[in-house]
C-alpha cells in the first residue's frame, strides 16, 4: 500500500483517478460508470487531468455527441503510459501472495473459454497454456491500449468461428494467437472487427488479415 501510494504522490493522481485506470486497464466498466455519475463536474476534472498527464485517452467524439456522454467506459482507454506507469509487474512480491488475482487479466479465464476444446492443429490441443495466454494478453494491452477487454472477445469470437467454418484447419494455440515470434493475429483481428463494426458488417474472413 505504501508503494502505491507513492506511486500516486509521484504521479499527481488521487486514489479515485487510480481506481478509474484500474477499471479501464482491468475492462470493468461498473466503477467507470458510477465514476462518471456521483459528480459530473469533478469526474470530467479527473478525467481531463488524467488526459492531460497522459495516462488516458478518448476516441474522437462522434458529432452530435455532448462532452458528458464521451466520458464514458465506452469511449475512454487507459494509455500505454497509463499500463507502464501504474501496471507493471511490481519487483517485490507482497508477504501474502494468496491475496493475489489468479491470473494478471482478470477475464482471461473467459478469453481461454472461446478456444474449443479436444481441437487439435498440427498435433496440439488449440487450448494450451492459459499461463502463457495471461502473459501474453498483460503484453498485448500493453501494446494495444485502443482495444478494449469487449473488441478483443468478440474478434476472437470471430477468428474461432471462421475456423470452424474451415473444420479448424491451420488454427493457431491459443497463445500463439495473441504473439508469436512477435506477430500478433491478435492484433489484426481486432483491427478487422473495429473495421467490420464501422462499415456495419457482422462478420470478417481471415483471408482479409494481412501476413497471414
Amino acid at each position: 500500500m505504501k508503494e502505491l501510494l507513492k506511486k500516486l504522490r509521484d504521479n499527481d493522481i488521487d486514489f479515485s483517478q487510480y481506481i478509474l485506470l484500474y477499471s479501464l486497464f482491468h475492462g470493468d466498466k461498473q466503477y467507470a460508470e458510477e465514476y462518471n455519475k456521483v459528480e459530473i463536474y469533478d469526474s470530467h476534472q479527473g478525467i481531463q487531468k488524467l488526459i492531460h498527464l497522459g495516462f488516458l485517452a478518448r476516441v474522437e467524439l462522434l458529432e452530435g455527441t455532448s462532452r458528458y456522454t464521451d466520458f464514458t467506459n465506452d469511449n475512454l482507454f487507459i494509455t500505454k503510459l497509463g499500463i507502464e506507469r501504474f501496471f507493471k509487474e511490481s519487483t517485490s512480491a507482497p508477504s501474502n501472495e494468496s491475496i493475489l488475482p489468479k491470473y494478471k487479466i482478470l477475464w482471461i479465464e473467459d478469453w481461454y473459454d472461446l478456444f474449443p476444446k479436444g481441437i487439435k492443429s498440427g498435433g496440439y490441443y488449440v487450448r494450451t497454456s492459459i499461463k502463457d495466454c495471461d502473459k501474453k494478453m498483460f503484453k498485448f494491452l500493453i501494446d494495444n491500449s485502443e482495444f478494449t477487454k469487449d473488441i478483443i472477445l468478440e474478434a476472437t469470437k470471430n477468428y474461432i468461428e471462421d475456423m470452424k467454418s474451415k473444420n479448424y484447419s491451420m488454427m493457431k494455440l491459443a497463445p500463439n494467437f495473441i504473439y508469436k515470434d512477435g506477430i500478433s493475429m491478435l492484433s489484426g483481428a481486432c483491427e478487422a472487427y473495429v473495421q467490420g463494426v464501422n462499415n456495419n458488417q457482422d462478420t470478417y474472413s481471415t483471408n482479409e488479415l494481412t501476413g497471414i
